[in-house]
């Protein structure tokens, strides 16, 4: 049963919370791991130009890249877990910012990896991970990094485009604060006369209901209030367009699709058959 008045955090029983103390015990934790991600950032460099000299020394540079990686995404998904908590929330705002830019500069930082390991000669990079038990792991990695050879750039480059990361990120985060922290939702009637605040999180189960002037509510409210930011939302979304398709042109895709398949080895073929398979099953 849907309640009226959505609740306040400090309403909700913990069993329906997640627990982010399980990530970091404080903020004060997570700022002293903050620091020392941050020097392992700079740290990153002194594999540089050493991928290729042996099977060992490129083990030592994933395993040390790997590492690395998860320690920074392990900040960002604490910032950003405590941010949706509530996205008004202007501490967990700039802790978010905060860790998303270690990510960008930690992309930055290792963009020296693909370009390193694509010149090493194809047998040689075999030779390695025959000889080094280690590199089984990053095999699959590996493979991939091959398989996209013709999309990847210098290392100067790969570095520019990383560094692009947070300004990339521009138009999602103006969306996402938009949706989640700007916006506020009219209240409407259920079944029973009573008044529900409507929320992005009520408004399936509302649309569920048997009563159909309950749906007619929950849709013309929640659609109404989008309308209302019709020009800021198009914006955004225009911004995030261009940004697919220069992403897509600075690593020579035929188009921002194919960009967006081919991380996942997707070819558009499949995706074209898909949406026409969709399209063939619809009632006339």
């Amino acid at each position: 049963m849907i309640a009226g008045k959505l609740p306040s955090r400090k309403e909700m029983d913990p069993a329906f919370m997640w627990r982010l103390e399980d990530l970091y015990e404080s903020d004060a934790a997570w700022e002293d791991e903050f620091r020392a991600a941050r020097e392992a950032v700079n740290a990153i460099a002194a594999h540089s130009g050493r991928l290729g000299r042996s099977a060992d020394a490129l083990r030592e540079a994933l395993d040390a890249q790997f590492a690395l990686s998860l320690r920074v995404e392990k900040l960002y998904t604490y910032a950003h877990m405590r941010r949706d908590e509530d996205n008004a929330n202007t501490f967990y705002q700039a802790l978010t910012d905060r860790a998303t830019a270690l990510m960008v500069s930690t992309e930055a930082a290792t963009a020296f990896f693909t370009p390193e390991i694509l010149a090493i000669p194809p047998d040689t990079l075999s030779a390695y991970e025959a000889e080094c038990e280690g590199l089984a792991v990053y095999s699959q990695y590996l493979n991939e990094i091959v398989r996209q050879r013709p999309h990847v750039l210098s290392a100067s480059e790969e570095k520019l485009l990383a560094m692009a990361g947070e300004i990339a990120d521009g138009p999602g985060n103006i969306y996402t604060m938009l949706n989640n922290a700007d916006m506020k939702f009219p209240t409407i009637r259920d079944e029973r006369g009573g008044e529900i605040e409507l929320t992005h999180g009520r408004f399936i189960p509302l649309m569920e209901s048997a009563d159909r002037s309950v749906r007619q509510a929950a849709f013309d409210s929640l659609y109404g209030v989008y309308r209302g930011f019709g020009n800021t939302l198009c914006a955004s979304l225009s911004g995030s367009v261009k940004k697919d398709i220069f992403f897509a042109k600075a690593r020579n895709y035929p188009s921002a699709l194919v960009a967006s398949l081919d991380p996942d080895n997707v070819p558009q073929s499949v995706y074209d058959s898909l949406i026409a398979a969709v399209r063939q099953a619809l009632p006339d």
